[in-house]
């Protein structure tokens, strides 16, 4: 988590964004956001503001893209690797 977390500083430094969206199972994870958090706090200054969220875009992109849903599918299923 110290690596993420100076990568994060590194962002935040350069294009000081308002909000950092982290998509992937594994900051679903309390334990491990938190410990993101911790890190975090750590390495940016006093300054720097920024909303750090948690996305489910993955899950949910089927309702903002219908054809989503087909790419999702093949790839969840790796049909490209004959594994079916």
């Amino acid at each position: 988590m110290v690596i993420i977390a100076h990568s994060i500083d590194m962002i935040i430094s350069l294009i000081n964004p308002e909000k950092i969206v982290l998509i992937g199972e594994i900051f679903k994870e309390r334990l491990l956001l938190s410990t993101l958090k911790l890190e975090l706090q750590k390495v940016t200054l006093e300054e720097q503001k920024y909303d750090l969220i948690v996305s489910d875009i993955l899950n949910e992109m089927h309702t903002y893209n219908p054809i989503s849903i087909v790419r999702h599918n093949l790839f969840r299923k790796n049909i490209w690797r004959d594994e079916l």
